[in-house]
């Protein structure tokens, strides 16, 4: 029964192999963009996972290979499944040898992953960029600390339990000491600020080019909320979660009553697909006496995208409503309404809503999450409302309030 679970995972491996291939060869202009997308991310795990993992798993048996016949051993029986590779030696009865043999495998992946590393300091494509970076990632993280883990616990492998069991103890001293180190030491690279941004700087050009002004003018102008809420959109725009999450925390003590915060926890929140706390930063938004007209417009959909998100088709439903009542314009609304009715079934009023759409001068295809046959659109998922739309809305409507409280103060 285990011989058959492992050969249909393998199975399935090499289907998902091929077609990722397939969708390479489709797809090929994807390799060669200057900002790659969510889709053409997921489409480089993908190459990790089912054609790199395979690879270093064969790479792996021809290393164990390799170090049985160099203590004079032999193989007894070997295997290769995609996502798993095993070999038997015999013939070799010192123990710490048999150790090595086991750990031979682990040891030229993770020297494959390090030597990888120097082809980032020629700053190649971003596509190359992400792929030699999530295969040393992956790399790394199997072989020292997923590894070891599942070892411990009696699954996966044999490599790490077998080099525990014969090792001597000054040897298991020393390898206990090495995988530690190594571990502790790939996950202050991985959480390093600096590597990130480094990353970012080689991954998505565009983006980090706009933090970086973002930056100069967020220093020029500190006392401006609006630089600092670009600030804060650029570094999540740039892949730094992390500083964007820290420059919103920034922003609340600064500015902590201004419009610019609840647009912002809703924007990131629904980045991160936590559609609850987008909902209620977003309903924060538009229950703010500054936001009126069109600008009340752009949070109630946005709010009524998180709704249905969440599955409260009804209450996105009403939502959408309520913001073609201040926009009839309000393009995200209506296709939320499509969004609602084709969940329903209700094809006739979805294609009403589309009809509606069209007469006002706007696309479909462009803003559709789903089309009128229910297939899956690759843009579902985006944020729900323009940025740019609504960063001017907000600058436009401060503005008029700080115009109607001088003319306020001018007449007292």
């Amino acid at each position: 029964m285990n011989q058959v679970y492992l050969w249909t995972v393998s199975a399935i491996a090499a289907f998902l192999a091929v077609a990722t291939l397939a969708r390479l060869a489709i797809k090929p202009a994807r390799i060669f963009q200057e900002e790659l997308g969510e889709y053409d991310r997921a489409m480089i795990w993908q190459i990790v996972l089912f054609i790199i993992f395979p690879a270093l798993n064969l790479l792996s048996l021809k290393a164990t290979f390799a170090a049985i016949d160099y203590f004079g051993g032999s193989v007894q029986d070997w295997s290769f499944g995609m996502l798993w590779a095993d070999c038997t030696p015999q013939g070799i009865s010192n123990p710490d040898a048999l150790a090595c043999v086991y750990l031979a495998g682990p040891c030229v992946q993770l020297l494959f992953a390090l030597a990888l590393a120097p082809a980032l300091l020629f700053r190649p494509h971003p596509f190359i960029v992400c792929l030699i970076s999530y295969t040393m990632c992956f790399t790394f993280a199997l072989n020292l600390l997923l590894d070891p883990a599942m070892c411990a616990m009696g699954i996966g492998g044999l490599s790490w339990r077998v080099a525990y069991r014969f090792f001597s103890e000054p040897a298991k001293l020393y390898l206990f000491a090495f995988n530690i180190t190594a571990a502790l030491t790939f996950l202050a690279i991985f959480r390093s600020v600096s590597i990130r941004s480094l990353f970012a700087r080689l991954t998505r050009p565009v983006a980090y080019s706009a933090l970086e002004i973002a930056k100069a003018q967020a220093q020029a102008f500190p006392h401006s909320a609006q630089l600092a809420c670009r600030l804060t959109l650029a570094y999540e725009q740039a892949g730094l979660s992390r500083q964007a999450y820290k420059q919103l925390k920034l922003l609340a003590k600064k500015f902590p009553d201004t419009l610019w915060l609840p647009f912002l926890r809703g924007y990131l929140a629904y980045k991160k697909t936590n559609y609850k706390a987008a909902f209620k930063a977003f309903a924060e938004a538009s229950e703010t006496p500054l936001a009126q007209g069109r600008l009340r417009s752009y949070f109630l959909a946005a709010q009524a995208c998180s709704a249905f998100a969440q599955g409260k088709k009804v209450e996105a439903l009403n939502l959408a409503e309520r913001a073609l009542e201040f926009d009839d314009h309000a393009f995200v609304a209506r296709m939320v309404k499509v969004d609602v009715f084709l969940a329903d079934g209700k094809k006739d009023q979805a294609a009403n809503e589309v009809l509606q759409f069209l007469s006002k001068g706007f696309g479909t295809r462009d803003f559709l999450t789903k089309d009128i046959d229910g297939q899956e659109s690759e843009l579902k998922g985006k944020i729900p409302l323009d940025v740019e739309k609504t960063i001017d809305e907000i600058a436009r409507a401060e503005d008029a309030m700080k115009e109607k409280l001088s003319r306020q103060l001018s007449r007292i």
